[in-house]
């Protein structure tokens, strides 16, 4: 991946460090922000524990005041098998690959202050600089790590309006994972996290390592997102795909399966079948229908939205 360098430490005692003129384009990225003049925080140095009579209440909170619209999705696969393919993906030594996810408190009122010292602590940690350290939102610990991740916003813009306007300028994406190596922190947003764990091990091994190309789209071979200049993730679009880990644009996977028209759609890749939930009703219809047409012994033409994707990548994909 492409690294920056630490910033001079600010003078001690300074608790709100200048904030960096240029943002990065996404939530996920090399925050500036996070890194620069950043002291380890003290638990009493954030704001002060937001009480949930229910994880319900937490989360419809997340959604009204912060337009965290995902807070309700989160992986149901074990953190440390992510850990463990992330290692294999990007070809490292799997114990520099640390799961920290147990340290984030679980309940409607885990310790909210503990995710954001956690944070700044393992931010500070020279000796750990060769390590990747991975924190994975669950469905027991979304309340501490939305709430610790919103506290420590409001700690370094000063304020909840401040905070909720700095999270406005990336049109709020609900946090889904925290990375922390070589003194960066990196936020992968909740809505490129589909749940299959080997889509979702390529997505963020690719963000990552700030290689678009290293998880194209399986039917136009197209990238999900794109880097800038500073090596900063933008543009990002959310891969579909199943168990197998290919992964489609949402218009490239329904384009394949409407061409297909097999009664179980099944990857272009593999042929291992997709799952029934990422296929809209209305594209299943078009698919019967054009079966049916098929045993018929009709002519059934190519697919309208395969034409235009062909049209847009430049060349015909092979059926």
């Amino acid at each position: 991946m492409g690294k920056s360098s630490r910033r001079p430490r600010d003078k001690p005692g300074r608790t709100t460090p200048a904030k960096s003129p240029d943002l990065p384009k996404m939530l996920f990225g090399t925050c500036e922000e996070f890194v620069q003049n950043e002291d380890v925080l003290q638990h009493a140095d954030l704001p002060p524990q937001r009480e949930f009579a229910s994880v319900e209440a937490a989360l419809r909170w997340f959604e009204s005041e912060l337009r965290w619209n995902m807070a309700r999705y989160v992986p149901t696969y074990p953190s440390h098998r992510l850990c463990e393919l992330l290692a294999d993906r990007l070809q490292v030594n799997p114990r520099c690959i640390m799961d920290q996810t147990s340290l984030v408190p679980f309940g409607r009122n885990g310790r909210q202050s503990d995710l954001p010292v956690l944070l700044t602590t393992l931010i500070e940690d020279e000796d750990d600089t060769k390590l990747m350290h991975v924190l994975l939102r669950t469905e027991e610990n979304t309340p501490a790590f939305l709430c610790g991740l919103y506290h420590w916003f409001v700690h370094r813009e000063g304020g909840e309006s401040e905070a909720k306007e700095y999270l406005a300028k990336f049109k709020t994406p609900t946090p889904g994972m925290v990375l922390i190596t070589d003194g960066m922190c990196r936020i992968v947003p909740s809505h490129v996290l589909q749940n299959f764990l080997h889509l979702d091990v390529g997505m963020t091994a690719a963000l990552f390592s700030n290689q678009p190309s290293a998880f194209p789209c399986a039917l136009c071979n197209g990238h999900f997102f794109e880097c800038n200049e500073n090596e900063e993730p933008h543009g990002l679009t959310t891969p579909l795909g199943g168990e197998c880990g290919h992964p489609y644009h949402a218009p490239c996977l329904w384009a394949w399966v409407e061409q297909s028209a097999h009664a179980q759609p099944r990857c272009r890749i593999c042929e291992t079948p997709f799952p029934s939930t990422i296929l809209p009703q209305t594209l299943c219809l078009k698919v019967s229908e054009r079966r049916e047409a098929a045993a018929r012994g009709e002519t059934v033409a190519r697919s309208a939205t395969l034409i235009e994707i062909e049209r847009t990548c430049g060349r015909s994909i092979d059926l």
